[in-house]
């Protein structure tokens, strides 16, 4: 079959694998992740060098060994159909209504602090780095302050 290799640049190393589709499913292979090798000893004299964290929707490669499955950890199968998580999703979502003792002001005070926890949390997993992270919350604060004046 055919696949895609991929390299990306993060603050802390390359991140390096390749990912290829079937019909409902991506799967991503991850060989480098911030310049280290994935480190899968069966003989467990190496300890595996890092750990993907799996969102639902996301399981392990699985290889059969006779009666028995063993995950494999650098392999990832992700459902093509699995909605985006919250932070990463483009579209609006549909807005809530306010209770009626919480007034305009307190509504925009508390997105402002679910959008800069977020923003925290990019820069937290190096999806955006400290001069993105610094624009973009100068951006949200100008916002604020802007509609609340």
């Amino acid at each position: 079959g055919k696949y895609l290799n991929f390299e990306f640049k993060s603050p802390k190393g390359l991140i390096e694998g390749k990912v290829f589709a079937t019909a409902k499913k991506l799967h991503w292979e991850f060989i480098k992740i911030n310049n280290k090798f994935y480190s899968n000893d069966p003989l467990r004299i190496r300890k595996p060098t890092w750990k993907l964290v799996r969102i639902p929707g996301q399981q392990y490669q699985k290889l059969q060994s006779g009666r028995s499955k063993k995950a494999i950890k650098n392999k990832l199968v992700v459902d093509l159909n699995i909605p985006f998580p919250k932070q990463r999703s483009k579209s609006n979502p549909p807005k809530k209504s306010l209770p009626k003792n919480v007034n305009h002001s307190q509504h925009h005070e508390s997105e402002l602090k679910s959008k800069l926890e977020t923003l925290k949390k990019f820069l937290d997993e190096e999806l955006i780095d400290k001069s993105e992270f610094e624009k973009k919350r100068k951006s949200l604060m100008d916002q604020y302050f802007k509609i609340n004046e």
